[in-house]
């Protein structure tokens, strides 16, 4: 194909094009100049057709390190690579981002996948504990796309994100080469699943096979409760043969694998086609199905319009959190998990940490007990605020009238690190043992 053809434009006009992928491009050309003017004609002479300058347009187009694509998107005029099954799981490294599509048959626009669907997008990675896996759904709600974590062999479901909003996510335990699988439970969309970025695990309202709650067990709210986000007014008439006040949140046994049930049996709902794999007969035991079951379940009900939200029945436990006055003013500590850390341990005496700041204020309450002997650094008087030059007293006198505001910094990191907590005043330490 002649390249020239494809890029030329008339005189007098503007020609421009832009790709969009990863990286974007933009080209563009404005003719201009006496080439461009038709010669001058005669009033008798028939005006002869302008000529068309034809431009040469060249660039390159990079893809940045660390992005993917799905190999079997729904575009008939991309390579294709299936991934549909474990054992043609596409090869990923860590980290990366990848771009893909998936659909049920029949669902999204014509293409190579319409017709037949692609529910399943499998990618072999090598994964680090603590890691975070995210998805995000470009289509949702209309779409419904679910994120599974199976071991290597593709034989085992470890784990999955059963959300029916536009992301889901999972986290790591273990370091391991796993499947990580984007599977289309109804619609169709394009997604972006994320692995290994620095970025915090997102919210996938919850609906995740690891989280603890009691399998079997629904917390129901209908859309004509005057709790619920609908605010209509109540009926008199009992949901879904259920009898009482239909204004109120109530706990749901699942009565079998199908059914609800609280007094008369609910109509029973069953589940949604898994497609070609049997994702519950790959759970690691009765307690899992019967987990999975729970949430597939949930997912029905909150496509139900009858239904203002169902979520699991939560186990929720406390945590180890100090009783000192000032706590709940250190809003940074939650940010980190400190509360979760602290059922594991408050620190050990063993364990000395150096603080190299503005010195300490040794009178401090909250760090009574918590010091062993420091040093000032300071060579030049003139430097130091205590007037004197290097010795074994590390007291921060404090900034002087004009000077900046550091005072007692060095107090504020070590409390941080270790100040007295549990004991009713002040702060907590991050390590207070």
């Amino acid at each position: 194909m002649d390249r020239r053809a494809v890029l030329s434009r008339p005189a007098g006009t503007c020609w421009r094009s832009g790709l969009l992928a990863v990286s974007v491009l933009l080209l563009s050309a404005c003719g201009g100049g006496g080439g461009d003017e038709p010669a001058p004609q005669s009033a008798t002479t028939p005006a002869a057709p302008p000529a068309t300058p034809l431009y040469d347009v060249q660039g390159a187009i990079s893809v940045p390190s660390g992005m993917s694509v799905d190999g079997d998107v729904n575009n008939p005029s991309a390579p294709l690579t299936f991934n549909n099954l474990p054992a043609n799981a596409q090869v990923m490294p860590n980290p990366v981002t990848i771009g893909g599509y998936a659909n049920v048959a029949g669902a999204g626009a014509a293409g190579r996948s319409q017709t037949l669907g692609d529910v399943s997008d499998f990618f072999r990675i090598n994964l680090l504990d603590g890691q975070a896996i995210s998805l995000i759904v470009a289509d949702a709600p209309a779409a419904d796309l679910d994120l599974y974590l199976w071991n290597a062999a593709g034989t085992l479901i470890l784990d999955a994100s059963l959300g029916t909003g536009s992301t889901e996510s999972l986290t790591i335990a273990g370091d391991g080469q796993y499947l990580v699988e984007v599977f289309a439970q109804a619609g169709a969309s394009n997604y972006v699943l994320s692995v290994g970025q620095s970025q915090p695990l997102i919210n996938s309202n919850g609906l995740r096979l690891s989280a603890a709650f009691v399998p079997g067990e629904i917390i129901l709210l209908y859309a004509n409760s005057p709790d619920s986000s609908a605010a209509a007014a109540p009926s008199s008439t009992p949901r879904r043969g259920f009898s009482g006040d239909p204004r109120r949140a109530r706990l749901m046994r699942m009565a079998g694998r199908f059914g609800l049930s609280a007094g008369p049996r609910a109509d029973a709902k069953g589940l949604p086609s898994a497609g070609r794999i049997d994702r519950r007969a790959a759970l690691s035991d009765a307690v899992a199905q019967e987990k999975w079951d729970t949430l597939i379940a949930i997912k029905d009900l909150k496509k139900d319009s009858q239904v203002s939200d169902a979520e699991p029945n939560y186990l929720l436990a406390t945590h180890a959190e100090p009783n000192d006055s000032f706590y709940g003013l250190q809003w940074h500590y939650p940010l980190i998990g400190l509360p979760a850390a602290w059922d594991n341990t408050t620190g050990d005496a063993a364990v000395t940490v150096a603080v190299i700041d503005s010195g300490i204020l040794p009178g401090h309450p909250d760090m009574q007990n918590q010091l062993i002997p420091g040093f000032d650094f300071i060579s030049q008087a003139g430097n130091a605020g205590d007037g004197d030059g290097i010795d074994p007293d590390p007291t921060d006198p404090g900034d002087g009238p004009g000077q900046g505001s550091s005072s007692f910094h060095g107090t504020h990191v070590a409390g941080t690190i270790a100040a007295q907590s549990n004991n009713g005043a002040g702060v907590a330490g991050t390590a207070w043992d």
